[in-house]
């Protein structure tokens, strides 16, 4: 038997992660489009 509560615990730092990366790297797409106009 897999500890589910652990991996979920897991799951959840790692999601919250990649969503940081995500947003900082459409901050930066942003911030280069306005540089660009």
């Amino acid at each position: 038997m897999i500890n589910i509560s652990k991996y979920k615990k897991n799951n959840k730092k790692i999601i919250k992660i990649l969503k940081t990366k995500f947003f900082t790297y459409l901050a930066r797409q942003n911030l280069i489009e306005i540089m660009n106009v």
